[in-house]
């Protein structure tokens, strides 16, 4: 900040940095350094004369790098999968003609979970607050019992209950402190898609036979979150609580598709949706 006052010819505006200490790493601060990924996989197959079958199941989740010590950047995904072929009749040693009748089905399900955090937008987000935010402000508040008195909606550490600092609209404009953002609930979003194909084969004659089958493809999504009263600046705060669901869904039997969908307007407000 010194070197662009100087280069304007103006006086700095901090005659001795270092007096002000360390400061505060607010990357240090956002970056989830404990981001483990976890992932299961489940499989079981075998055979006889009457069944083939595989089923294999999976699990997956991961902590965001930005926001996954706070729950707002996480994935999960659950996945079942299974083929089966069944042989209800097999007389091809005695004739040659409807001799054989066979079915199967292919089928595959998964479920997804993640939460997000807001990238960019012109309420900014905690990405670009801690890159933009001053070292020279504190994480939490230098006198949280005026802070609350002040500002009873100021967001407070959900892991230790303090309150922590807010900025000046009129200096940081969208930028708020970023861990404040963080502390605040984000959106959930989900999605269930099933993928699966039944079938039947009946030998007529020798090499003739007769297959008819039906594919069906099933998507269902939506996300739910909701907002507390929040005050993270002049310029950034909430005195209602919302709760906005919303969800979606897509069923193609064969090539016809329909997708209706149907959700909740969020409500008129000043900070992030």
């Amino acid at each position: 900040m010194n070197e662009g006052y100087l280069a304007q010819g103006k006086a700095p505006v901090y005659s001795d940095p270092y007096a002000l200490g360390e400061g505060t790493d607010w990357q240090k601060e956002v970056f989830n350094y404990n981001a483990p990924q976890i992932n299961h996989q489940l499989t079981i197959s075998g055979a006889s004369d009457k069944v083939n079958y595989y089923i294999s199941a999976g699990y997956y989740s991961q902590d965001g790098i930005v926001g996954g010590n706070f729950n707002r950047s996480n994935y999960e995904r659950l996945t079942i999968r299974t083929n089966t072929t069944y042989n209800l009749m097999d007389q091809s040693a005695k004739r040659n003609f409807l001799h054989k009748f066979t079915m199967g089905i292919n089928a595959a399900y998964s479920r997804n979970t993640s939460f997000g955090i807001t990238t960019n937008s012109e309420f900014g987000g905690p990405l670009g607050s801690a890159l933009g935010m001053a070292p020279t402000l504190k994480v939490y508040a230098d006198d949280p019992e005026a802070l609350l008195a002040e500002h009873p909606a100021a967001v407070k550490d959900p892991r230790n209950g303090k309150p922590f600092s807010i900025v000046e609209g009129s200096i940081y404009n969208e930028m708020v402190n970023p861990l404040a953002s963080l502390s605040l609930p984000g959106t959930k979003g989900n999605s269930d898609k099933l993928v699966s194909n039944f079938w039947g084969e009946l030998s007529i004659w020798d090499n003739l036979k007769i297959r008819s089958s039906l594919g069906i493809d099933l998507s269902f999504w939506g996300d739910d979150g909701w907002s507390p009263a929040y005050f993270l600046s002049t310029k950034n705060f909430r005195i209602r609580v919302p709760f906005y669901p919303g969800s979606c869904r897509t069923v193609r039997p064969g090539q016809h598709g329909t997708e209706p969908c149907r959700g909740e307007p969020l409500p008129a407000g000043r900070g992030p949706q």
